[in-house]
């Protein structure tokens, strides 16, 4: 099996255990499919249209349910995009890009012209920390606000995001 699951039957789990959790979240949301260079993207909206965007990016190996129990108070707030980052276990295409590249950033630019944010606030935990960061780094105007949960991968000499 191609991506991140072992077999077909571990993937139909997972996503049906997730599906679950999506199922019993306190605030409506609504599944956006964006097309990217990537492969498809999932993204979970709710709050006010009218309110700011937040964008969420989750933690590595995991999905959006980590964000189900701050949706009912940031959504009162802001209009939310909770994504599924690509390569991880989501609703979002298994395939990871090379972190050593300017991958996960044209990925968000495919996200950011779908959703057309605006400059919008983003709060990303572990690795979605570092691409939150990384996304601020290479595109400043895109981003007014960042929140870095445990960051993944920012120390001074890391190979990853040299901060030099």
């Amino acid at each position: 099996m191609q991506g991140i699951y072992w077999t077909r039957g571990a993937r139909e789990r997972v996503l049906a255990a997730y599906r679950t959790l999506l199922a019993a979240s306190a605030v409506p949301l609504q599944e956006l499919r964006i097309p990217t260079r990537r492969g498809e993207t999932c993204v979970f909206a709710c709050g006010s249209t009218q309110s700011p965007p937040l964008i969420l990016l989750h933690g590595g190996n995991f999905n959006s349910a980590m964000w189900l129990r701050s949706l009912p108070v940031w959504s009162a707030h802001f209009r939310i995009y909770a994504v599924d980052t690509i390569g991880d276990p989501g609703l979002s295409a298994t395939t990871r890009p090379s972190l050593r590249t300017d991958d996960h950033a044209l990925w968000l630019d495919d996200v950011y012209a779908s959703l057309d944010p605006g400059s919008a606030s983003i709060v990303g935990a572990s690795f979605g920390g570092w691409l939150g960061l990384d996304y601020a780094l290479r595109r400043p105007q895109a981003v007014n606000r960042l929140v870095l949960l445990a960051p993944a991968g920012i120390t001074r000499g890391h190979h990853v995001l040299d901060l030099g």
